[in-house]
This record gives structure tokens, C-alpha cells and sequence, in this order.
């Protein structure tokens, strides 16, 4: 068997010298022999030295390496240790700093969103958590999320994002602020910021990572900051800050306008406002108890440097500063001196009439109220006159109402210079006035003081270089004789001033218990007037109008009358009181219909006969009555010619000029038209050759002095006359004896209308007259000529 090769290890002599044993190691494994030969250095012999090996394998040696290894081992170990510590301390501080970086972006609203173009996806927790879109992943498309932008706001983010996207540039930020629409359909406010963490070889951005703002609240806050200060420097009301310890104020432009001040800010002074000390110690104690969010209103009158007031209302509110948190005052003035103004005109005009100054009705009443607690007090009596004037209504219709203004203007001055200042003139309405006594010596003294108005009313007055003349009725009552509160005085004056009309007009009367009585009859009147005519219990009676040449009933005049349990009443009763309650026109309304249908049966028997029919110069104020006739006309198959209207002087009175155009249109129309009672009331000729008449009715009250008053016969006369003159014919109304009838055919008069042949019948009656034989109604013995 071969022995191995052994090493030959060649150790310099001096070495040997020097070391005592050799270690050596990375050996490889098999025998090995060891020789130690000591050469000298100038022969170069070499001759063997003995050697042996150390104690390597003893038990010492063996604790020695245990120990060595266990201490490797523990080093090994502590520097493990150390390791893993110093991770886990990295790792804290990453999770340290996340938290902190999360807690930022969640106390600014914020979050993160990343986007990753390999995908062309978003990732944001908002798509879910705040728009409120359905989705499992927080990723969604791109192309999704541009979808949901404002399409205000869309052109903006795309061109900033993509000029974000084309410069590349690793240090830009991307900015943008748009809306998003939620599932919801509000519109959220965003503010995106980002950077480019990952670019492709290309130097492309492969992602984009950046954090989003939900600015939606400071959004609305800025604008409402705007809005406020823009409020605060464009409101018209005016706007004063007034900090706690009173030394420093902000003021408006409006406010500032007003005072003339030109800093915005300025030291508050105790004239700033310009109230009183008084009115400044008062708001400095208030202001002292006002706290954070109390209010305060009130009213102020302030003036400015130049001495100009105006009357404000202070809203006053407390508010904190924010910044040095100290209270200041909020002083909103909102000038209401217009509104005072205003008010003021309205408490003048709630109580004084506003063409003659005088005091009106709520006036009058408050100081009859004083002036029967004075009388109570003082156990004597007070008087009030109740004037209305005569005449006033034709001279306000005729002149127009601007002399009627001054008219009333002038009786106004009259009656307060001719009265004690004491009393009280009033004007109640129209062209009634009223007159307080409080102090008089006798019911005797009161009449001699409704003399002395009455002389001073009924002088002549200029108006507009007319003269003219009016009159003076006057009710007097008193206190506490004639009634127990103002109401009821005031109201038995009036009662009183209706009799002194009906006696005469122009005079004055004392309030009587009778008068009261007839005023409720008439009261009472006036309420079965207005049931009679919902009722429909008008009725019409005829009274033929007889050519007293041919004996024949020529046409018929419709009269209106009223039944009632007590049987019929005169129309002189109810006729005033119809116009007055303004039923006058349905009234007639209701009856021609009657009329014209019996005008229509008693065609049959006399195809040429007319109806009459009174109109009031109601009628003629309204602008149908032209259709209406025509329409009744149509209705009836009636010829125009067969229907004649009468109308009174009265009816020109209020428009004349209306009147007459509607009276040309019925003439045109073929309507017969008739002026009753001529010469009993406001005469104007100049107003006779415009109208179109066809006749002129002489009234019943000449007719009556025929053979017996010389002066009634002159104006019968001079009537027939005028009618001839002017191409008309007339009809005497009330004949009642051959005397008359007689003298009347002998002027060529010979339509007549009367109890001489005919009291006014019903219309059944009428066609039995009209039938009977064919036979015409006629007077008795009557000789023609």
C-alpha cells in the first residue's frame, strides 16, 4: 500500500528560534506527516530537528473551543437582535409617519388618488365614499372620473392635465379645482394636487400619486364671505361696527354717504351718530348687557353734521372677533324717514279731508267722544249742525268739478271765519259738513247761528268768472236731549238736515222724535223697496195718449207701479228712494220688457200705437243703453218708431255732452224721443236746440192753473210756442176737464194725457178698451174743432 505524500514545511532556523509551536489551517483531510529541518544558510545543509505535535485534543483544548463557539454564537445573536430591533423601529416610524400623514389629510378633508396609465385607472376613496358610487374596487376608469366633472369645469381639468402629462417633469405639481356630480346630483368641490412618482424609458409618466381636498364647504364659505362683505359694502341700509370698549367703528358706504365720513375705519367719538348724551348713555348701558349672539331693536331719530334727521331702526347684534376674541357691536340703521313721512300724511289724511283741511268724519267723531265726556263733567249740552248745501250738484254737473273743488274750498273758509275758534267745522263727505258747539246759551242763540251760516253760504261766489248762488240746509241736534252717544248725534243731525230739505230747502229744522220715526220708515221703505224688486212685484199700468182731433188712443205711458199687501204705492214714494239705492235701472229694465211684450198684443189690435217709457238720468250715465235698446227692439219685433223715451232736464245735468251723444244715436236708431216735465227744474235752451227731440211733454202742474192762474197759462203758451218754433210736437200730461183739453186744441195742442180720458189702467184692461167695438176711448161730450 502506498504511503501518501507527505509535505515538506521548510521553517527558516531563526523562526524557530522565535516561535514555539506552529499553527496552521485550510488544510485539506487525509494523512499528513510534519518535519522541521534546520538548513544552514552557507552551506545550505539541512539537517532534521524533532518535533511533535501540541495537546490540541485535550479536555482543556475542547472547553476552550466550547466556549469560543458559544461566544461566536453569542455575538452572532446580540448582532441578530440588534437588527431585527433596528427594523421594527423603522417600521414604527412608517406606520409613525402614515398616521400622522393620514391625520393630516383627514383634518384638511383629504385623501389620496393615484393614477397608473398602464390601466389608464384612478384610485380614490372618494368615487365611494363621498360621491357615493357603487363599486367594489376603489379603482375605476379614467374616462369614469372625467365623466363626472362639471361640464364647466371639464375643458379646464383636461388641458391642465394633459399639459401636466406632456411636460413630464418629475418636480411640477399638478393643481386643478373642479366639481364632481354624486350619485346624488350635488355638485362637490375638489382640490387636486399630484406629482409623477414613476416615468417609463421613455421618460413618460406611468403614475401619477397626489391627494384630494373636499373643498365644497370652504367653497360656500368664501362665497358667503363674499357676499357678506359684499353686502356689507353695497346694502343700502346702513352698517355701523362698534367695537366693546367703544373705540374704534367701521362704517358702510351707504352710512358713510349719509355723515360725509371717508374713512371706512375711524375712532368712534360721542357725536358720531348725533343722538343726544342722554341717548349715548343709554345705548352705552344696553350694550354693557347684551351678550355674545343677543339682538336688540329699536327706533332713533339721529342728525347729521349739517342738521339733517332721519328716523332709523336699529337692529343691534353681539358678535365675537375670532382673531382677539373680543366682543364687538353690530348697528344696522335702516332710514325710515320716508315711512314717518308717510305715516304722518296718513294719520293727516285719516283725518282731515284733504281739499279743504277741515277735519273728516274719524275726527269728528273722536272730539264729539271729548266733547260729550266734557259735558258729562260739566252737566251742559253741545249742539251739532248737520249742513248740506243747496244746489251744489247742478253747479258741480254744469261747471265741472274743479269749480265744485273751489266751491267747497271757499264755504269752507266762510263757515271758520264765521265761527268761534272753539268749534269744530268738519267735512264729512261730498258736500256735507258738520259743526261741534260745545258752548251755547240757548236753543234760541243756536237758531240765530244757523241763520248766520245760512246768510253767509247763500252769498254770491266767483268761480272762474261764474257767479253763482247756493243754499244751506241745517239739522241741529243735542246732547244728551236728542241722543245718548256721537253716533247717534250725529245721525239724528242728519235726520234733522233731511227734514229742512223736504220743508223747503235753505232753512235749518231741530231734531224731533217724529223725524226719527219717518227716518226709519224710510229705512224701512228702502228694505221692502229692495225685496219688492227681488220679488219682481213691480207691476205696469198705462195711461193712453189720445189725439183729441180723432177721439183715438194714439200710444200709451208705461207707469211703474209698486204692490202691497196695503195696496198700491204712489210712485212719488218709492221712485226718489230706487234712485237713490241706484235700482232704478233694473227696475226699468224689468218693467219695459212687460211693456214692450204688451206693446207687441196690442199691435195686433192698433199696429200704429206707441210706448212711453220714463228713463232716469241714471241710464244715460251707463254706455249700453243703446245696444239694449236695440237688442230689446230685435227681441220684440218691434219697429224702432214704436218706442218713445222720456227723459228729464236732470239728465243733462251730470255729462250733458253724454247724454246728447247717446240721445243722437237712439234718434238715428229711429226711437221717438220726448223731455218730460219741461220748465219744472234745471232749464238750459242752449242744451234744448242740441238735443234731438221729437216732443215736448207740458208738465200736469201748468196744465192745472188753465182758467185759473194767468201765469200757468203764459207758460203753457210759450211752451207751445217753442215746440213749434222748433219743429216738435207736444203732449199735455194731467188734463183732466173739457175746460182745459179745450184750450189746449185751440193752441194746436192735441195729444192729450189725462184723467179726462183714462186713469193709468193694467194691460188687460187697456186691450179690452182698445177692443170693444173698435171703439176709441174718448170724452164724454167731447166737440171737436
Amino acid at each position: 500500500m502506498s504511503q501518501p505524500v507527505v509535505p515538506k514545511i521548510s521553517i527558516k532556523y531563526r523562526l524557530l528560534q522565535l516561535l514555539k509551536f506552529v499553527c496552521y489551517s485550510l488544510v485539506l483531510g487525509g494523512g499528513y506527516g510534519f518535519l522541521v529541518v534546520a538548513q544552514d544558510q552557507q552551506t545550505g545543509i539541512g539537517q532534521p530537528l524533532g518535533a511533535g505535535l501540541g495537546q490540541f485534543n485535550s479536555l482543556s483544548v475542547y472547553i476552550v473551543y466550547t466556549l469560543v463557539l458559544l461566544l461566536l454564537v453569542g455575538i452572532w445573536h446580540y448582532r441578530s437582535q440588534r437588527q431585527r430591533q433596528r427594523l421594527l423601529e423603522a417600521h414604527e416610524q412608517v406606520k409613525f409617519r402614515e398616521q400622522r400623514l393620514q391625520l393630516a389629510l383627514t383634518g384638511s378633508d383629504s385623501e389620496v388618488w393615484d393614477w397608473l396609465s398602464a390601466q389608464n385607472q384612478m384610485f380614490g376613496k372618494r368615487f365611494t365614499a363621498e360621491l357615493h358610487y357603487s363599486q367594489d374596487s376603489p379603482f375605476y376608469a379614467f374616462d369614469q372620473h372625467i365623466g363626472l366633472i362639471h361640464p364647466d369645469d371639464k375643458d379646464t381639468f383636461l388641458t391642465m392635465w394633459q399639459l401636466f402629462i406632456d411636460n413630464g417633469d418629475l418636480n411640477a405639481t399638478f393643481s386643478c379645482t373642479y366639481r364632481l356630480q354624486s350619485r346624488g346630483g350635488q355638485w362637490l368641490w375638489y382640490k387636486d394636487l399630484g406629482k409623477i412618482v414613476a416615468v417609463n424609458t421613455l421618460g413618460e409618466p406611468t403614475r401619477i400619486t397626489g391627494s384630494y381636498t373636499n373643498i365644497t364647504q370652504s367653497r360656500a364659505d368664501e362665497e358667503r364671505a363674499q357676499y357678506y362683505g359684499d353686502a356689507f359694502k353695497l346694502t343700502k341700509d346702513w352698517v355701523l361696527i362698534i367695537d366693546e370698549n367703544f373705540n374704534q367703528v367701521t362704517a358702510n358706504q351707504s352710512l358713510r354717504d349719509v355723515f360725509g365720513w371717508e374713512a371706512e375705519e375711524f375712532a368712534f367719538e360721542p357725536n358720531t351718530l348725533g343722538i343726544t348724551p342722554k341717548r349715548l348713555a343709554f345705548y352705552r348701558e344696553l350694550f354693557s348687557t347684551l351678550h355674545e349672539n343677543d339682538h336688540w331693536r329699536g327706533e332713533e331719530l339721529i342728525a347729521t353734521k349739517t342738521g339733517q334727521e332721519y328716523h332709523v331702526i336699529i337692529n343691534i347684534s353681539v358678535s365675537r372677533n375670532r382673531t382677539n376674541n373680543r366682543l364687538h357691536y353690530i348697528l344696522v340703521l335702516t332710514d325710515i324717514s320716508a315711512q314717518k313721512n308717510a305715516e304722518k300724511e296718513l294719520r293727516y289724511l285719516a283725518n282731515y279731508d284733504h281739499l279743504t283741511e277741515l277735519p273728516n268724519r274719524a275726527l269728528l267723531l273722536d272730539r264729539i267722544k271729548h266733547a260729550i265726556d266734557y259735558s258729562i263733567r260739566k252737566k251742559d249740552s253741545i249742539a251739532l249742525f248737520f249742513i248740506d248745501l243747496d244746489r251744489f250738484k247742478q253747479i258741480n254737473d254744469s261747471l265741472g268739478h274743479e269749480c265744485g273743488d273751489l266751491l267747497l274750498k271757499e264755504i269752507s273758509n266762510r263757515l271758520t271765519e264765521i265761527l268761534r275758534g272753539d268749534d269744530t267745522v268738519a267735512r264729512i263727505g261730498g258736500d256735507e259738513f258738520v259743526v261741534l258747539l260745545e258752548s251755547f246759551r240757548s236753543n234760541s242763540h243756536l237758531g240765530r247761528i244757523a241763520e248766520k251760516v245760512i246768510r253767509e253760504v247763500e252769498k254770491p261766489i266767483l268761480l272762474n268768472n261764474n257767479e253763482v248762488c247756493i243754499g244751506a240746509s241745517i239739522g241741529i241736534a243735542l246732547y244728551p236731549e236728542d241722543a245718548g252717544n256721537s253716533s247717534e248725534l250725529l245721525r239724528n243731525a242728519d235726520v234733522a238736515m233731511y227734514h229742512a230739505k223736504q220743508i223747503g230747502r235753505n232753512t235749518f229744522q231741530f231734531f224731533t222724535p217724529r223725524m226719527n220715526f219717518e227716518a226709519k220708515e224710510r229705512l224701512r221703505k228702502e228694505s221692502e223697496l229692495k225685496l219688492a224688486v227681488a220679488n219682481n212685484e213691480l207691476i205696469n199700468h198705462y195711461q193712453p195718449v189720445v189725439d183729441a182731433f180723432t177721439g183715438k188712443a194714439i200710444g200709451v205711458e208705461l207707469l211703474m207701479r209698486w204692490r202691497t199687501d196695503e195696496g198700491l204705492v204712489p210712485p212719488m214714494d218709492f221712485i226718489p228712494i230706487a234712485e237713490e239705492l241706484g235700482l232704478i235701472i233694473p227696475m226699468t229694465e224689468s218693467v219695459l220688457c212687460k211693456g214692450l211684450a204688451d206693446l207687441k198684443r196690442w199691435h195686433a189690435v192698433r199696429p200704429g200705437i206707441f210706448l212711453s217709457v220714463n228713463l232716469a238720468p241714471q241710464h244715460f250715465a251707463q254706455d249700453n243703453l243703446l245696444p239694449y235698446v236695440k237688442k230689446l227692439l230685435e227681441e220684440y219685433d218691434l219697429p224702432p218708431g214704436a218706442l218713445k223715451l222720456e227723459i228729464t232736464e236732470s239728465a243733462f245735468i251730470a255729462e250733458p255732452q253724454k247724454a246728447i251723444r247717446t240721445m243722437n244715436a237712439l234718434s238715428k236708431l229711429g226711437v221717438k224721443l220726448a223731455l218730460d216735465d219741461f220748465g219744472t227744474g234745471y232749464s238750459s235752451l242752449s242744451y234744448l236746440k242740441q238735443m234731438p227731440l221729437d216732443i215736448i211733454k207740458i208738465d200736469g202742474s201748468f196744465v192745472s192753473g188753465i182758467g185759473r192762474d194767468k201765469t200757468d197759462e203764459a207758460i203753457v203758451d210759450a211752451t207751445l210756442v217753442l215746440a213749434k218754433s222748433l219743429n216738435m210736437s207736444c203732449i199735455a200730461e194731467g188734463v183732466e176737464t173739457k175746460e182745459q183739453m179745450l184750450y189746449l186744441v185751440d193752441r194746436q195742442c192735441h195729444f192729450i194725457q189725462g184723467y179726462l180720458y183714462s186713469k193709468p189702467v193694467e194691460a188687460d184692461e187697456l186691450m179690452e178698451m182698445l177692443m170693444i167695438n173698435n171703439i176709441e176711448v174718448t170724452a164724454p161730450e167731447l166737440e171737436f174743432v
